[in-house]
């Protein structure tokens, strides 16, 4: 934030801090609630970087030292409250990606690398989506398979409608809000 112009800018910050960590929270605990935490799913880059995401966030925020870690370590606590404190080797891995979001030195070179794996995790979910969506019995994700049933199948359904928001929260306005 100390580099946004201005108050305008720094209203913008907070306001995408805040977008962060509100769908960040809502994604820890739909990942929970399907089991993603318990699996090798939890691993994939796209699920680290929603775990670093608010950490790096609340970091930008400009705070001193002190209140700086005592943020991050209340959301990498609450992370793991919303993961039901799972010891799994998979819910621990991602504590140890939270506690390096906080320890690792913030430089350009790391921002500039998060902005564009923010940009690719969006672009590359999205496209995955949509191509997969034109296979008749392919399928990696809810979405893709809800994308294949139609346009009309998306506009009557509520699982596809519920769905579509999931992913427009979790692969669009959560990635793009940190890359802002």
């Amino acid at each position: 934030l100390g580099e946004y112009a201005g108050r305008g800018g720094a209203m913008i910050g907070l306001a995408c801090t805040a977008a962060v960590l509100v769908i960040s929270a809502y994604s820890y605990r739909f990942m929970n609630a399907v089991g993603m935490y318990s699996t090798i799913m939890a691993w994939q880059l796209t699920i680290w970087s929603i775990h670093a995401a608010p950490i790096l966030a609340l970091r930008l925020l400009a705070l001193d030292q002190k209140h700086e870690l005592l943020a991050c370590l209340a959301w990498a606590a609450m992370s793991w409250c919303c993961r039901s404190f799972q010891a799994s080797l998979f819910s621990l891995g991602l504590i140890a990606v939270e506690v390096l979001a906080v320890s690792c030195t913030l430089t350009d070179r790391l921002l500039q690398a998060v902005l564009v794996l923010q940009l690719v995790i969006a672009n590359g979910a999205w496209g995955g989506m949509l191509f997969m969506s034109l296979f008749d019995n392919a399928g990696v994700v809810p979405m893709d398979r809800h994308l294949n049933l139609g346009w009309r199948h998306m506009a009557t359904s509520p699982a596809a409608r519920y769905c579509l928001a999931h992913e427009i929260c979790s692969h669009f306005v959560a990635q793009y809000s940190l890359a802002a």
